[in-house]
C-alpha cells in the first residue's frame, strides 16, 4: 500500500505543531485525507500555518495526561488511524524528570491509544525513539536490547514494550517507528543542523566538538514517508522499525558542509568545546527491516536536505530577523 490509501481515512496527529508532525499533517492533507490535530492550549500552530494547511488541519484542544479528555476526542472524532508523534522530550540524565516523562510519555501514551483501539482504529502508530538504544553498540537493530540511560529514552522504551505487548496478547493494531536524527525547514530548535545554519547565517563563531563522534542524519521528508508507511503496510502491525538513513556522518564533516554551503568556513571552532559525558561515538541504525517490510528508504540525500533546510533559513532570517 501507499500514502494514497490514506485518501478519505479519517486520522489524528498527535504533536501535530511539532517540526515533524506539522509536515507529517501536511503531507496526509496532501493526499486527501482528513486531518485531525490534537495540541496543547498554549500551543502555537504557526508551522502548519507555514506548509499552508492550518484551515485543513481540524485541531483540537487535548491535554493527553487526561484520560477522561482524551475519551472524548476520540469518540468525537473516531479515527481509522493514529499518529502519536506528541511527547515530554527531554534527553537530561536527570532523575527528576521521571514524574514528567511517566505522566506524559507513558500514560499519556497509554490513554490514547487505548480509547483508539475502543473507537474501533485500525491502526495506531507510536513514535519510539532512537534515544532508546542508548549506549549500546551501533550500527542499532531492533533486535538489539535496548539501553535507555535518560528518563526520556527509558518512557520510550517503556511504551514500545508495552504496545509490543498489546498486540501480542490482544491483538491490538499498534506499531513503532524509531526515527533517527531529523532535520529539515521549521526546525528551529539547537540541534547540530540548525545550530549550525543559524550560526553560519548571522555570521557567529560556532564552537563545537572535535566532531569525530558519528549520527545518522535523515530529511524530514523520509520520515514522514516512514510514518506513511507504517500506518498503511499491514505487515507492520506489531512491529518496531528504525526509520534511519543507515549511514554514520562524522560532525565534524556534517558541520563543515553546512559552513561551506553557507561560505562560512570559518565559524566553526572544532575542539572548543569537550565531549559530553557519555558521548556516544558511533550512533547508527541498520534499516533493513524497514526496507524489506514497510518498502521504505530515504531518497533525499544529505547534500540535498542541507541545501533545502538553508534555503529555508535565509527566507525565515529575512522575514523574522531570527533563524
Amino acid at each position: 500500500m501507499t500514502a494514497a490509501s490514506l485518501s478519505g481515512c479519517r486520522v489524528l496527529v498527535t504533536g501535530a505543531t511539532g517540526f515533524v508532525g506539522a509536515h507529517l499533517a501536511a503531507r496526509l492533507v496532501a493526499v486527501g485525507a482528513e486531518v485531525h490535530a490534537t495540541l496543547r492550549e498554549s500551543s502555537d500552530p504557526w508551522r502548519l500555518r507555514a506548509l499552508g494547511v492550518l484551515e485543513a488541519v481540524n485541531l483540537a484542544i487535548c491535554d493527553l495526561t487526561e484520560p477522561d479528555a482524551v475519551r472524548r476526542l476520540l469518540e468525537r472524532v473516531r479515527p481509522s488511524h493514529v499518529l502519536h508523534l506528541a511527547a515530554a522530550v527531554n534527553v537530561a540524565r536527570d532523575p527528576e524528570l521521571v514524574p514528567l516523562v511517566l505522566a506524559n510519555n507513558v500514560q499519556g501514551t497509554y490513554h490514547l491509544l487505548a480509547s483508539a483501539i475502543a473507537v474501533g482504529a485500525t491502526c495506531f502508530v507510536n513514535t519510539g525513539s532512537s534515544e532508546e538504544y542508548g549506549d549500546g553498540r551501533a550500527p542499532f537493530r531492533e533486535s538489539d536490547k535496548v539501553s535507555p540511560v535518560s528518563p526520556y529514552s527509558w518512557s520510550k522504551a517503556a511504551v514500545t514494550e508495552l504496545c509490543a505487548t498489546l498486540h501480542r496478547t490482544r491483538r491490538w493494531p499498534l506499531v513503532t517507528v524509531r526515527p533517527f536524527l531529523t532535520y529539515g525547514p521549521l526546525q528551529t530548535n539547537d540541534m547540530l543542523v540548525p545550530a549550525t545554519i543559524r550560526h553560519c547565517l548571522a555570521g557567529r563563531p560556532f564552537p563545537v566538538t572535535a566532531g569525530e563522534q558519528t549520527r545518522d542524519l535523515n530529511y524530514v521528508e523520509d520520515i514522514v514517508e516512514g510514518y506513511l508507511l507504517a500506518a498503511t503496510v499491514p505487515a507492520a502491525i506489531g512491529g518496531v522499525f528504525n526509520l534511519g538513513s543507515g549511514q554514520e556522518y562524522r560532525v565534524r564533516e556534517v558541520v563543515a558542509q553546512i559552513a561551506g554551503l553557507l561560505s562560512r568556513p570559518d565559524l566553526p571552532q572544532y575542539g572548543a568545546l569537550p565531549y559530553r559525558t557519555g558521548e556516544a561515538m558511533h550512533f547508527y541504525c541498520d534499516n533493513s527491516l524497514a526496507r524489506r517490510v514497510l518498502g521504505w528508504q530515504p531518497h533525499v540525500d544529505l547534500a540535498a536536505g542541507l541545501e533545502r533546510t538553508a534555503a529555508w533559513y535565509r527566507v525565515h532570517e529575512q522575514a523574522s530577523g531570527t533563524a
